[in-house]
């Protein structure tokens, strides 16, 4: 069951904010020089917040913000496709 894997790697990796924001920039400053990479994914354990960065044919990135439980989540290179509160299930925010 992917969306399983998916839920377990993110689990292993949950964010504090200091890393979120490190993720967004530094880290994927870093990663774009990867021509393998073609999804780059950010999931905020501070609040309901996915962003899927998706690299075009002409290198550009193309960013999509996702902040509602009820909108479906994709991510094309793995055939994951899912509601963000199935990606959330079992995260309790304080």
């Amino acid at each position: 069951m992917k969306l399983g894997i998916l839920k377990i790697r993110l689990n292993k990796n949950l964010f504090r904010l200091r890393d979120f924001v490190y993720d967004k920039g530094e880290k994927f400053t870093l990663y774009r020089d990867i021509d393998s990479l073609k999804e780059y994914i950010l999931v905020d354990t501070e609040k309901i917040h996915v962003e899927k960065h998706i690299r075009h044919a002409d290198n550009s990135w193309q960013l999509t913000d996702y902040r509602s439980l009820v909108e479906h989540f994709t991510i094309d290179s793995v055939q994951i496709n899912s509601l963000l509160k199935d990606i959330y299930d079992g995260v309790f925010f304080e």
